[in-house]
């Protein structure tokens, strides 16, 4: 697990795995993590805490996926049984959400449930035979994801869900899937709407905003892996047609704009700093890229996969670097 931390001084760079760092002034590169299990998911906070799962095994149910909090040097291990646990998400209080493998034992095999974690205490949001996919948790308490309800073509539909810290409701309807949902501290829920039923398959993002439902794209190719912050900006990758890459645009206050003509899985902040991947056709490999203050910065240029990734307020980003499987095109 990789991290670039801003230091506030002059500019340091800590080689990882012998890579070439493009970093912008007032930030290095350093290592979180040195062993041989396979780390993903990470997620950080505006404290600089960050929450990953590790892979303790090789099993086909991955059952030994964990919960890892960072906190200020310190690696704590939150969750250690024999249930999957993964996609954890943490808001500036210190608060994680996950999806757990916890659910009804049904034809279909045991289901991913969403699970709160705040000070210690573990609590249960989800509690059916259907797999729920958590997407965020907000600095209010707000949780957002997505509950596969089967059916449909392919049998792929799915709604979003949100939780008020009291109720859960459901805000998208049934008739799609949706999937990948993501919140900012307003209430503000982005997620990405599937239809299965052509081929190849259709897609738009979709943007849930005081109580109205908005679609922010139209006939774009394979829209998808969207991301949102509190000024209200969403960004999302597509398939660029023009040089058959992935491409970000970004939408806000009704306006879209093309950041960058390759790119994918994109982060942002709430000033409007990117973190993204790359993907070199020639060498087989992600690099993680860093869009700071209208500049792009490459951050890594080495022979491992730089993938899943996140970036908070100070610019900090957060990724996975080295061996395993290529980025989901949805999920969590």
């Amino acid at each position: 697990m990789c991290r670039a931390i801003l230091t506030g001084l002059t500019l340091s760079v800590l080689l990882v795995g012998g890579a070439r760092a493009d970093v912008p002034p007032g930030y290095e590169i350093v290592q979180l993590t040195d062993n041989l299990y396979f780390e993903y998911q990470p997620a950080i906070n505006n404290r600089g805490q960050i929450v990953f799962t590790r892979r303790l095994g090789a099993g086909p149910d991955h059952l030994s996926d964990e919960i890892f909090l960072y906190d200020d040097g310190e690696l704590i291990r939150l969750t250690d049984d024999d249930v999957q646990d993964m996609c954890p998400h943490i808001n500036d209080e210190g608060t994680i959400v996950w999806s757990r493998r916890i659910g009804a034992d049904d034809i279909h095999g045991p289901t991913l449930e969403v699970v709160m974690w705040r000070e210690g205490e573990m609590k249960r949001l989800t509690d059916d035979a259907l797999n729920d996919y958590v997407g965020g948790i907000n600095s209010r308490g707000h949780v957002v994801w997505y509950k596969w309800i089967r059916g449909g073509c392919h049998d792929a539909n799915s709604v979003i869900c949100f939780y008020d810290a009291r109720t859960v409701a459901q805000i998208s309807d049934a008739d799609w899937s949706h999937q990948g949902a993501v919140i900012n501290d307003d209430g503000w829920i982005a997620w990405t709407r599937y239809n299965f039923c052509e081929d190849p398959w259709t897609s738009d993002i979709m943007l849930y905003r005081n109580g109205v439902t908005m679609q922010l794209t139209d006939g774009q190719q394979c829209p998808q892996m969207e991301h949102i912050n509190n000024r209200g900006q969403v960004v999302w990758q597509f398939h660029n047609p023009q040089n058959g890459r992935k491409a970000l645009e970004l939408w806000e206050d009704g306006e879209t704009t093309l950041l960058t003509d390759w790119g994918m899985n994109a982060r942002l902040n709430d000033y409007g700093d990117v973190y993204f991947i790359r993907w070199y056709d020639d060498d087989e490999v992600y690099q993680a890229w860093l869009y700071l203050n209208s500049s792009f910065y490459q951050l890594t240029d080495d022979p491992f996969w730089n993938i899943d990734g996140d970036i908070n307020n100070a610019g900090e980003a957060v990724w996975h670097c080295g061996g395993g499987p290529r980025p989901t095109t949805s999920g969590c």
